[in-house]
């Protein structure tokens, strides 16, 4: 799937129960239905903190081993250059027996507007797919990330199964070639807030917007759209 549309450098730091997204004025979104505010700020962390900025990075990824690689000596697997990949910071390269080992240190990502810090493991398992394991990696200065993801190039589908240390949940199966995910593709996110466990479902069309639909502790509460642009939620609770 092409991520070109997914990731955009936001405003949104969110703490969960104590405040909701602000519009560019200023004023507070949802005000007056606070299980509605609790319900986008809970979908607007998981985007921009997990799902926005992951796309960013394995959309730099691709690119990289898409360019032309000469093999490793004795390994049949070559790391791409990672020349001019960080405006600041560092990004290295190993072969590790048919894998390869990206580590980041704080490794600014200029055209994707992220910041990357920790390792990343990709192993080739056909032609045009892969997988990568996360371990400890920091994003835009998010919680750290530890899970996996594998990646169909071919056929354009992700599967991710993605946790931070704050508590931020990703399941996805997402599908298409184009910027947005197509009709089928499948998002579960979950922040939890203890007491509370917040989960929301998506459902897409291949446009910039998506239906989501939160529960609260495993109850339906609220229905939200979701712009894929900016990551802004509109909730109602019912």
């Amino acid at each position: 799937m092409s991520r070109s549309g997914w990731y955009v450098a936001l405003c949104v730091v969110v703490v969960i129960g104590l405040t909701a997204c602000t519009d560019d004025g200023g004023d507070t979104i949802n005000s007056g239905d606070p299980v509605g505010a609790q319900a986008e700020a809970s979908i607007e962390k998981a985007l921009t903190e997990v799902v926005g900025p992951l796309s960013g990075l394995l959309n730099s990824i691709e690119s990289l081993i898409n360019a032309p690689v000469p093999p490793a000596a004795g390994s049949g697997i070559g790391c791409p250059s990672m020349t001019g990949l960080c405006t600041s910071g560092t990004a290295t390269c190993t072969p590790e027996a048919g894998s390869l080992r990206f580590d980041f240190g704080n490794c600014n990502i200029i055209v994707k507007q992220i910041v990357a810090d920790g390792e990343v493991l990709l192993t080739p398992t056909g032609a045009s797919t892969f997988n990568l394991n996360l371990t400890d990696l920091s994003l835009a200065g998010a919680s750290p990330l530890n899970g996996t993801l594998s990646v169909d190039e071919a056929l354009c589908i992700d599967h991710w199964f993605v946790d931070s240390d704050d508590g931020v949940g990703v399941v996805a199966t997402f599908k298409g070639c184009d910027d947005y995910p197509e009709s089928g593709s499948v998002l579960t996110v979950t922040v939890t807030v203890s007491p509370d466990v917040w989960s929301s479902a998506f459902t897409f069309d291949g446009t910039s917007a998506a239906d989501v639909l939160v529960d609260r502790n495993d109850s339906a509460v609220a229905t939200c759209d979701v712009n894929l642009d900016t990551f802004n939620a509109t909730c109602s609770s019912f």
